[in-house]
């Protein structure tokens, strides 16, 4: 519940890689929307998103705090925020099955 992170999925990734590459952005970036959140909101995201019946159960105590910041955020690109990110990684994932034969994700 203290673990504090501020990434994007793999999915929102390549979509921003693919951007810079055709927008011919060039230098390091951190690809973040900048918005700090708990491992534990990423379960509860993940639960929702899935539709999964599972219960979790939040660790106190662990302070590890992961978030950082954008410093020289990318032109007209936008990170959407972490349940719109989730949520179409969970759909990617339902609709190419074929890819990810070990996830069961209801559609």
């Amino acid at each position: 519940a203290d673990a504090i992170w501020s990434g994007v999925t793999s999915l929102e990734l390549a979509k921003a890689v693919y951007w810079m590459i055709e927008a011919e952005i060039t230098g390091l970036y951190h690809i973040t929307n900048g918005k700090p959140i708990s491992k534990n909101e990423i379960l509860t995201l993940f639960k929702k998103a899935t539709k999964k019946d599972l219960k979790i159960k939040p660790l106190k105590g662990i302070n590890i705090n992961k978030h950082f910041i954008d410093t020289r955020q990318m032109r007209d690109y936008k990170i959407p925020d972490y349940e719109v990110m989730i949520s179409e990684m969970v759909t990617d994932i339902s609709t190419n099955s074929n890819r990810y034969p070990h996830y069961e994700i209801a559609t």
